[in-house]
């Protein structure tokens, strides 16, 4: 099974993709409205593509005009089918890799625009220990969004250095959208 990219230079390109047994790819409409949030932010965007799996969002966000993506994957596998799906592209001059645990390796990414995080889902109470673990300062340009995607959505008052801006449902997914406090 592939992914395809929606929009942009790589429209209609299918990516390849790790066993739906490793990953949880974002669903292609997800996926668009997510880009249609960021719309206005994408062009010339440093993007951080987090638990990144085959890399179909940090590609799409390539696609769309960001200058360059920060991908982060722990499992080898995917790894490496996210870089056949670089070399597919020809797009390596505009991405840096970064392999290892996303609670661990998130602090070595640089300030982002926009950053997009689909983590295994799991409980909440997960979910908000690692993001009140990252400094916000550290990952997000002063205006950046991060993208978090969960089956629920967060309480702002649970966050330490992010403000919860809102959240969107799609079917089971729910997209929270967060800036630096």
């Amino acid at each position: 099974m592939g992914l395809r990219i929606t929009t942009g230079i790589y429209k209609g390109r299918v990516l390849k993709t790790p066993p739906p047994s490793m990953t949880r790819p974002t669903q292609e409409r997800v996926r668009q409205a997510v880009f249609n949030m960021m719309m206005h932010s994408i062009e010339g965007a440093l993007f951080a593509d987090i638990y990144a799996g085959s890399g179909a969002v940090g590609l799409e966000a390539l696609s769309r005009g960001a200058a360059h993506v920060y991908f982060l994957e722990r499992q080898t596998r995917a790894v490496n089918i996210l870089k056949e799906n670089i070399a597919l592209l020809g797009c390596h001059d505009n991405v840096t890799i970064l392999k290892g645990d996303a609670k661990r390796m998130a602090h070595n990414l640089p300030q982002c625009d926009l950053v997009f995080c689909d983590p295994p889902y799991g409980s909440e109470s997960d979910d908000l220990l690692f993001l009140n673990k990252l400094p916000a300062e550290t990952l997000l340009k002063e205006d950046g969004h991060l993208f978090y995607e969960t089956t629920h959505a967060f309480s702002g008052d649970a966050l330490i250095d992010f403000s919860l801006q809102e959240s969107r449902k799609f079917g089971d997914t729910t997209i929270n959208i967060l800036t630096r406090k």
